[in-house]
């Protein structure tokens, strides 16, 4: 069965299993090992050209979960599972990501060419290396309707509601205010069957709400709407130390998201590129790209 690797990015939503029927794991418990590597070249998002970073990570995660169906139009599928991932040069952003999700799938006729509909919610903890800032609860809740376009196309289209939750007292929430988000996303998207395990997926998405960016901004160079210290990015030397700020604001973020997945050697491989556009309320612009291959081993 095809599988989408997780990976997470600066609050990013990660992607997640598409199936081509109501079906997704059949009935019973499923476990999952995934490893990934890509590559990030603006890992900051910030506008300045001077603090586009760009770094390698490699991630890894261990998955569980149990499916059930109930009767033959719905299906539940529950599970968790526990990611690492490793910066190179930006070792402070490394974290480790924990989280529970559940999802409903309903199809009201079981046919082949019938939709079918999807609610789905999550819940991550993330803890960083050193970036205290950024951790707490990441919290999800999604929306899909999917049908058969086609003998080999399939095509979905949804709402997605992301809130980031400090565990922090208010003091401490005010200080890393630029980092508490909350988003509403539309997407639509495809699945293409090329031949055998081979599917193209592409997924084109519309965001509206907090984004955060990093950069060597200083006093009333941009407009944002909350600020932060941001010692992740700091560079030093000889002579001083360039301080970071993280800052706020509310953007219009679109992306585009492409993936290959295919089998080789018996193992479950994904290739993926993501393109990301803000465009917030500072009339700044902000890009960033972001490619990974990764397997996956279910079992």
């Amino acid at each position: 069965m095809r599988r989408v690797l997780l990976t997470f990015f600066f609050f990013s939503i990660h992607l997640t299993p598409q199936s081509a029927v109501a079906e997704v794991y059949g009935s019973g418990w499923y476990r999952e090992v995934q490893l990934a590597i890509g590559q990030e070249d603006n890992l900051a998002r910030s506008y300045k050209a001077i603090d586009s970073f760009d770094d390698v990570i490699t991630t890894g995660s261990l998955g569980i979960g149990f499916s059930k169906k109930l009767g033959d139009n719905m299906q539940y599928v529950a599970g968790g599972y526990v990611s690492y991932s490793q910066y190179d040069e930006f070792d402070d952003l490394s974290n480790t990501a924990i989280s529970l999700n559940g999802t409903l799938i309903w199809q009201p006729e079981a046919s082949y060419r019938k939709p079918w509909y999807r609610v789905a919610g999550e819940i991550t903890r993330l803890d960083y290396k050193d970036s205290i800032a950024r951790e707490g609860y990441l919290a999800t809740l999604s929306f899909s309707a999917n049908r058969r376009l086609g003998m080999r196309t399939i095509g979905r289209m949804g709402y997605r509601y992301l809130d980031f939750i400090f565990d922090v007292d208010d003091v401490l929430a005010n200080k890393y205010a630029a980092f508490d988000v909350a988003r509403h996303e539309f997407f639509a998207g495809m699945d293409y069957h090329l031949a055998g395990d081979t599917w193209l997926t592409i997924d084109y998405s519309y965001q509206h709400g907090g984004f955060t960016s990093s950069s060597s901004i200083s006093p009333g160079e941009i407009e944002y709407d909350a600020e932060t210290e941001d010692p992740a990015f700091e560079s030093c030397s000889v002579i001083r130390c360039v301080p970071f700020y993280a800052y706020r604001t509310i953007a219009d973020v679109h992306s585009v998201d492409a993936a290959i997945t295919f089998v080789a050697f018996g193992v479950d491989m994904d290739l993926s590129v993501r393109y990301l556009d803000a465009r917030p309320e500072n009339d700044l612009s902000y890009d960033n790209w972001f490619a990974q291959i990764g397997a996956i081993w279910t079992f």
